[in-house]
């Protein structure tokens, strides 16, 4: 009866940590069929888009160009331009001109040109994280017209401390986040390895 017993518990044991695997195993996506009229529905896809406005073709110039450096290079090289005396609508025209991934600047400086308010203007770039930042940190010093050079200097600096202690908070949330599926990964090789040994040698003693 005692063998029974721990013969039971043992295949309890790798139902239990087969079940276990598979729920940790996330499923895999299925990949859909053009239906027969899919044709049909690209072209009219293709016939909105035409008609776009300015915010989504703004959006859509972002997706098809690179990433922009992150808020903290763009206030430096902003820093540098002002100290060779170009002002800032000018500074952001260029970085928009000659910085790969910050096109959609050329028509923030288009905007501001045109007498458009700052946040109507920097509107353009509200999904892109980086230049939305940029223009963030840049109002103050526009509007006041402080000592700008050194002012987007100390900016920056501070910039680049906050985006450090995110990326540490981040790591510290993902360490933690990891416990449990790899206490999900391990626990079938512990029963393999840990548990069946132990009962075999069990039942051989009581054999």
């Amino acid at each position: 009866m005692a063998e029974w017993q721990l013969l039971s518990g043992l295949v309890c044991a790798l139902l239990v940590g087969l079940l276990v695997l598979l729920v940790s195993v996330p499923p895999v996506p299925r990949q859909r069929r053009t239906p027969a009229g899919g044709f049909a529905a690209q072209k009219f896809t293709a016939q909105r888009s035409s008609a776009r406005s300015p915010a989504q073709s703004c959006s859509a110039e972002r997706s098809a160009s690179p990433r922009a450096p992150d808020a903290a290079t763009l206030l430096d090289l902003t820093a540098a331009m002002l100290r060779a005396g170009v002002g800032i609508d000018a500074a952001v025209q260029r970085l928009g001109e000659d910085v790969p991934g910050c096109a959609p600047l050329a028509r923030v400086h288009r905007g501001l040109a045109a007498g458009q308010q700052w946040k109507h203007a920097w509107s353009c770039v509200a999904g892109d994280t980086p230049l939305r930042e940029y223009g963030q940190e840049l109002a103050f010093a526009h509007a006041t017209g402080a000592p700008t050079a050194e002012l987007l200097e100390l900016t920056a600096t501070q910039a680049r401390r906050r985006r450090r202690r995110a990326v540490e908070e981040q790591a510290a949330r993902l360490g933690v986040q990891m416990v449990l599926p790899l206490g999900l990964c391990f626990l079938p090789g512990f029963i393999l390895i840990g548990v069946i040994p132990v009962v075999l040698g069990m039942v051989q003693e009581l054999t």
